[in-house]
């Protein structure tokens, strides 16, 4: 009975484990892909020489990776690139920061 119980702790012990690690690589998987998307967005348009200010973010609540974006001739303004749904789009929003 004991043996049975320890084997089904472990067991499940095993499990939590797999599971968290899939998490994680996926997590890792999903912003390299999304960075990448943004980065090609900015050097299909022109934009990637014209960045100041550039920082990788991850936006707990939607779970996405997105960039806050300062470009030159336009530095009161910040923008946020983000993906949608990883391959189906694209989202670019700016806003005044002050």
């Amino acid at each position: 009975m004991l043996k049975k119980i320890i084997g089904i702790i472990l067991s499940l012990i095993v499990i939590f484990i797999v599971v968290a690690g899939a998490f994680f690589a996926f997590k890792g998987y999903q912003k390299s892909q999304n960075l990448k998307m943004i980065d090609q967005y900015l050097t299909e348009n022109h934009l990637k020489d014209k960045v100041i200010e550039e920082k990788d973010e991850y936006d707990p609540r939607k779970g996405i990776f997105y960039k806050e974006l300062t470009i030159k001739g336009d530095e009161k303004n910040t923008y946020i690139a983000q993906p949608i749904h990883m391959k189906r789009g694209f989202f670019l929003q700016g806003f005044n920061t002050e």
